[in-house]
């Protein structure tokens, strides 16, 4: 046994550095030997041996399409046969292949692979236990132990509006932020790098829903053009304001327009990170829409004040037209539909809706709708005060000059104060409605919305009680008085001043006569026979033929005849207060007999308009319903003043039942 040990090495298993030791060896003998023997021996410490690698970075992102590759060899030629597993939290691994050195120490390259996605940070594991060789004494269990973090792949984050009108991007441009979420870093940050050259080198990915072909002013067409050098001023510029973070720029440029949607889609691929890793499925794109608007030959806000020239105009004819502009803008919003930029009409409200610019808080809030009807208040004030200066005046003036009346009741009816008042209550009141239903719907502040419940409530029921108040009562007594009936009077009156001159007339003859002749009677009979056969000749010519002895029959030309036919009046109204129809009368005036509440037929149908223009649609069906809902309140107005003919001549019928008609169409 001695000598089994005499000339062998021995290995202590240790972990400590290789260092030369001197061992001693006693042996003690039996006791006939009467000595122990020692032996002298040198013993080597050495550490265990474990393989190096590459893998130096201590985060990574792992995942189903993103491979860490590496590279693992023994610190010197072994023979060695080992199995590489990867355990990472709750995503495992497996290695593409086993590790084997045949007395070698060459680099062996590593691929692994995940087979689920990573979506949190965890910790994770390599270990490769040894499978078999000569030389795995020599290494420590496991020879490569390595610890890593794995983080969620890299998300595109950015604060680009959902949507945004063409005009933003072609008068004052748009700009937003695209980050990498927390880890990621883009491939080509702190640099100048353009938009046409991460497309080139397939950093992204830009796409469109319009044909740069059939859309020659759009985004896509645009970016061809910068593509291609054709463009001075590029429409799309992109910029790095940190390492994650990149900002993208589309206009200004006049030469864009959107005439329709544009949804624009951008794609992120794994060569636009720093690393080179793959996004989160889904996370590695965004899309926006740019809103675009159909060429006119005018604006919708100069048709608008067109319209409400003519509606001013109009007036004059009839108050039925101081709603035709509200009318007719409710007929254009029901063909732009479904408008989702509808809040950014508020930046460019026409003057016909709120002659007063005022808002009280954003867009957002809908501030300028809710300030509509405070305005338009304003407005109805300093026409009501500037309508009582007028007629102050007017009295004034009256009593200075040579007028029979010079109180103030004749003045206010010289100035028809206070029924013109209701031109611009007209005039307002649909936009006042369809303003505070909006605020009511879709304003975020609760301030908001109950002032649009007020302006409502008061406006929308408040204009047609105030005008009942004032008429209603009084108007029991008007009386329409038909042409005919006026005709009869007037030769009537036409009668009795003939006979009254006549009468005059032959009294002062039989004066003279007696004068000239004192033994005549003058009061004879025949005298008495002679003025009665005058009388009955005067009531059979206002009667019969001959009556243009008492009124005589008018010729005109055919241009004053068709004149007469259309715009002569079937009548007028009458009131015992003989200064209240001229006060009053704008209420009903223009309709004749038995129709002086056909204004509130008007005004009814104008509020319904008012409620229905105040929605906004979401959807083309929502738009449909809208769009059917208006077509059936312009039909119930075309029938009802089709059928009734209400107004006071031809010619006031037959425009709003054409007009009517149109609107219906």
């Amino acid at each position: 046994m001695l000598r089994s040990l005499v000339g062998s090495e021995m290995c202590i298993r240790d972990s400590s550095k290789g260092v030369n030791n001197s061992v001693s060896l006693r042996i003690s003998g039996p006791p006939e030997y009467q000595q122990d023997v020692v032996y002298g021996f040198s013993v080597l410490a050495q550490p265990l041996l474990q393989l190096k690698t590459s893998l130096v970075t201590d985060t990574i992102a792992v995942g189903s399409e993103n491979a860490i590759r590496f590279e693992v060899w023994p610190p010197v030629p072994v023979d060695l046969t080992l199995g590489s597993i990867v355990t990472c939290g709750e995503v495992s691994f497996a290695a593409t292949e086993q590790l084997r050195w045949e007395t070698a120490m060459d680099k062996k390259i590593v691929s692994v692979t995940g087979t689920l996605p990573t979506s949190s940070t965890s910790s994770c594991f390599i270990r490769t236990p040894i499978l078999s060789g000569a030389w795995s004494s020599r290494f420590v269990s496991p020879p490569l132990d390595v610890q890593m973090w794995t983080r969620a792949r890299p998300q595109i984050l950015t604060d680009v509006a959902a949507s945004t009108p063409g005009t933003d991007v072609r008068d004052v441009g748009i700009s937003f932020t695209v980050s990498l979420s927390e880890g990621g870093f883009w491939k080509f940050n702190q640099t100048a790098s353009s938009i046409e050259e991460w497309i080139r080198d397939g950093n992204v990915q830009l796409t469109s829903s319009r044909d740069a072909g059939t859309e020659p002013k759009s985004v896509m067409a645009n970016l061809n053009a910068q593509m291609n050098g054709e463009v001075q001023v590029p429409l799309i510029a992109m910029s790095f304001i940190a390492t994650n973070i990149m900002r993208i720029t589309i206009g200004p440029q006049a030469s864009f327009y959107a005439s329709a949607r544009e949804m624009i889609t951008l794609t992120f691929t794994s060569q636009a990170t720093a690393s080179g890793v793959s996004m989160e499925p889904g996370k590695n794109s965004f899309r926006f829409e740019i809103r675009g608007k159909k060429e006119s030959l005018i604006d919708s806000n100069v048709l608008g004040s067109g319209a409400a020239s003519a509606a001013i105009a109009g007036g004059a004819l009839s108050m039925g037209a101081a709603t035709a502009a509200g009318k007719l803008q409710a007929i254009m919003n029901a063909f732009l539909c479904p408008n989702p930029d509808w809040r950014d009409n508020q930046n460019s409200i026409d003057w016909n809706e709120a002659p007063i610019p005022l808002s009280f808080g954003s867009n957002d809030d809908l501030g300028t709708y809710a300030a509509v009807a405070f305005s338009n208040s304003i407005v109805m004030l300093l026409c009501f005060c500037l309508h009582m200066v007028v007629a102050v005046l007017v009295y004034y003036l009256r009593k200075r000059k040579g007028y029979s009346d010079k109180s103030f009741a004749a003045a206010r009816a010289t100035v028809r104060f206070p029924s013109l008042l209701l031109f611009p209550m007209l005039f307002f009141y649909q936009a006042v409605v369809s303003a505070a239903v909006k605020v009511i719907m879709y304003s975020p502040v609760p301030a908001f919305r109950a002032l649009g419940g007020i302006t409502f409530v008061l406006i929308g029921f408040g204009v047609p009680g105030i005008a009942y108040a004032v008429v209603g009562p009084a108007s029991k007594l008007a009386i329409f008085v038909s042409r005919d009936a006026l005709i009869a009077e007037k030769l009537e009156h036409r009668k009795r001043s003939l006979l009254a001159a006549k009468s005059f007339a032959d009294a002062n003859a039989r004066g003279e006569a007696a004068q000239s002749n004192p033994g005549s009677n003058a009061g004879s009979e025949d005298d008495g026979d002679g003025v009665a056969d005058e009388l009955f000749s005067d009531t059979s010519s206002a009667n019969g033929s001959d009556s243009e002895d008492v009124m005589p029959v008018e010729t005109h030309s055919f241009v004053v005849q068709v004149f007469l036919y259309l715009f002569q009046f079937e009548g007028e109204w009458t009131h015992p207060d003989k200064y209240w129809v001229m006060r009053f009368g704008m209420f009903f005036d223009e309709f004749r007999g038995g129709f002086k509440w056909f204004l509130m037929v008007d005004l009814g149908i104008t509020f319904a308009l008012g409620i229905v223009d105040g929605i906004e649609p979401k959807t083309k069906t929502e738009c449909y319903g809208r769009l059917a809902v208006t077509v059936v309140l312009f039909l119930i107005q075309f029938l009802t003043v089709l059928y009734w003919r209400p107004y006071i001549n031809r010619f006031l019928n037959g425009f709003f039942i054409f007009a009517y008609f149109i609107q219906f169409l």
